[in-house]
């Protein structure tokens, strides 16, 4: 399950937690997490179920769409979309010092 998966899991957990407890003012914490672990539960066999989950013959597409050489456009791509203005990476080197040497910096890149 992927980062935005979880979080809209748990934002539904929440939700139905939230509407347990205003429609019982007087309710117990048992009932609440009883209520949290059933709409859990819930929630995950939906998306076991979900329909646009990868299956095993998209993985290995994607696998095998590894195996390609890298394009010197997508390098430069990705050169281009690095951030101005943050922090430097582990490096130290900021995005702003790639980004005018992207045409040589892509092709040396695309020989690694």
């Amino acid at each position: 399950m992927d980062n935005s998966a979880s979080l809209k899991l748990l934002a539904s957990i929440q939700r139905h937690h939230n509407r347990k407890e205003k429609s019982s003012h007087l309710g117990s914490n048992a009932t609440s997490l009883a209520a949290t672990r059933d709409a859990f539960r819930a929630s995950c066999q939906s998306s076991i179920n979900d329909p646009k989950l990868p299956t095993i013959t998209d993985i290995k597409i994607k696998l095998i769409a590894l195996d390609k050489p890298v394009e010197e456009r997508w390098i430069k791509e990705a050169i281009s979309k690095l951030p101005n203005g943050k922090a430097a990476g582990s490096d130290g080197l900021p995005a702003e010092l790639f980004k005018p040497i992207s045409t040589d910096l892509s092709s040396t890149l695309q020989i690694l």
